[in-house]
């Protein structure tokens, strides 16, 4: 279980930069974009938060063809849900 382990401290650092970017942007910000910014650190904690219980609790475990699958899966949403948390800080920023 050491991977699981692994992951989920990789899950823990993404969205710890992801907070860090979000709120070095919020300094840089004027009093009425910092709820946007706020709404945006809520989705990073979300992020984390799920991804690390999808991550501890998964299904087939005696079939490493379920396993291989899920966790693929979970790699590529865990890309696509950091990808829109950027964009939005991107947006933040403009």
């Amino acid at each position: 279980m050491a991977s699981i382990r692994s992951l989920k401290k990789q899950i823990s650092v993404i969205a710890d930069n992801l907070a860090t970017i979000a709120l070095l942007s919020k300094a840089e910000l004027n009093e009425t974009d910092i709820e946007k910014v706020n709404a945006v650190l809520g989705e990073i904690y979300n992020f984390e938060d799920e991804f690390r219980t999808r991550a501890q609790h998964y299904n087939g475990k005696e079939n490493p063809k379920v396993i291989k699958k899920y966790f693929s899966q979970l790699y590529n949403d865990i890309e696509k849900q950091a990808n829109a948390i950027i964009a939005q800080i991107k947006t933040l920023n403009d």
